[in-house]
């Protein structure tokens, strides 16, 4: 018998994983014995070649949902963010209105007590005229009193002299 001719590669490379050459007939069996067992062999890692591109495809699955979880968190935490910024902003416009209210009735107050002191300076002004006015009148009410007093006194005095002048005479 003659050998067959197995010269051909026809995946570069594979030649030598699968040494193809002139192989007598008889060696034929163990040949295609040791090629089945070559061709499990590659079978098995292209299995595993699959297993780990399996491996790689989830986790790169896995990291883009990773990605779009961390995204998804982000865009939650700047909402949140957002929502606190938007409460901050108005408890200080609250704030805010709250101290003009306060500042408003302060300035009030301060008009009315401003307003009170002006009526109490006046009230007080107008007391002290009339206690002036008063003690003016006291005074020229003494000084008629006094001027009074000593023409009482001398009409009294000339009544005592004339009682006493007719007592005499009597």
């Amino acid at each position: 018998m003659e050998p067959v001719n197995r010269n051909i590669d026809i995946i570069p490379g594979f030649g030598e994983i699968i040494q193809a050459g002139n192989i007598p007939l008889q060696e034929l069996p163990e040949h295609y014995t040791a090629l089945a067992n070559k061709a499990k062999n590659i079978y098995n890692l292209y299995a595993l070649a699959l297993q780990d591109f399996a491996v790689v495809e989830k986790a790169l699955d896995d990291n883009e949902q990773g990605e779009v979880h961390f995204t998804e968190t982000v865009d939650d935490a700047l909402k949140i963010a957002a929502r606190e910024i938007e409460l901050l902003n108005r408890e200080i416009t609250h704030l805010k209105n709250q101290k003009l209210e306060i500042t408003k009735a302060a300035e009030e107050k301060a008009k009315s007590a401003q307003e009170l002191i002006e009526e109490l300076k006046q009230e007080i002004t107008l007391r002290d005229d009339r206690i002036e006015k008063m003690n003016s009148d006291l005074k020229l009410t003494k000084e008629y009193c006094e001027k009074d007093e000593k023409q009482y006194l001398s009409h009294l005095e000339k009544i005592n002299q004339l009682y006493s002048f007719g007592y005499k005479s009597l």
